[in-house]
């Protein structure tokens, strides 16, 4: 984070704290994404396995 040198700048301290605190954000909400997308996918493979295997079964009880 920014050191605050004065009053002065303080603004200038707010801003950039601001913009930090957004990246971080940004950061945070890209890990989120990245997570539900990989259970997405173990979710559709799962789903995907089932019914594989749900169709052999029904195929084998013909």
């Amino acid at each position: 984070m920014t050191e605050k040198v004065g009053e002065s700048d303080s603004l200038k301290w707010k801003k950039s704290s601001t913009e930090e605190l957004r990246v971080w954000h940004q950061i945070q909400w890209k890990k989120i994404v990245e997570k539900w997308k990989e259970q997405e996918e173990i979710l559709n493979q799962t789903e995907e396995g089932y019914n594989s295997n749900k169709s052999t079964k029904l195929r084998m009880a013909k």
